[in-house]
């Protein structure tokens, strides 16, 4: 397998070299009655993720060239998604640490306001202490802006107001005069 090259062996006999380096694995497929197999890499991107292995055991028919071609093709397809699935994994992975990594690390104390947290992440679309769901960016953008208003100690009410008129510059409320 380190030509990592499908192999066909359409007559398993029991004294094979190197079934014989392996007594645990041969008695195994003595006792199963395998008498033909197909050995084929499961590899995608360059990257060698395993092995699948085709045995016979029940049927009388012995593989056959087309049915080694068949286990090919269905080899390279399960290697893809197999490393999909894997590039999945380590995306995601590395997403989660950025959205750990966006939370402060402490959070500051105001007078205007009594602040509790938790952190619970949210998925790939970002969070922001499980409050508002938003994107990375505009999560950075809200704690900036709430923590710039929060240093006026204006009113709960008066902060949020201001910081809805600054996400939203068009729908400006209008200053008393």
């Amino acid at each position: 397998m380190a030509a990592l090259e499908p192999r066909l062996i359409r007559r398993l006999d029991q004294d094979t070299e190197w079934l014989a380096l392996d007594p645990v694995r041969a008695r195994a497929l003595r006792e199963a009655g395998v008498h033909s197999m197909m050995v084929v890499p499961l590899s995608a991107r360059g990257v060698v993720l395993g092995l699948v292995c085709f045995y016979r055991a029940q049927c009388p028919d012995a593989y056959e060239d087309d049915d080694l071609a068949l286990a090919v093709q269905l080899a390279a397809r399960t290697a893809v998604c197999l490393d999909n699935a894997r590039l999945y994994s380590r995306d995601h992975s590395a997403g989660q640490l950025l959205q750990f990594s966006l939370r402060p690390p402490e959070i500051p104390a105001h007078t205007a306001v009594e602040t509790a947290h938790s952190y619970l992440p949210s998925g790939p679309s970002g969070d922001w202490f499980d409050v508002l769901p938003r994107a990375a960016a505009v999560m950075g953008e809200i704690r900036a802006a709430i923590g710039a208003l929060a240093a006026l100690d204006l009113e709960p009410d008066e902060l949020l107001e201001r910081l809805h008129a600054a996400r939203h510059p068009a729908r400006r409320p209008t200053d008393p005069a």
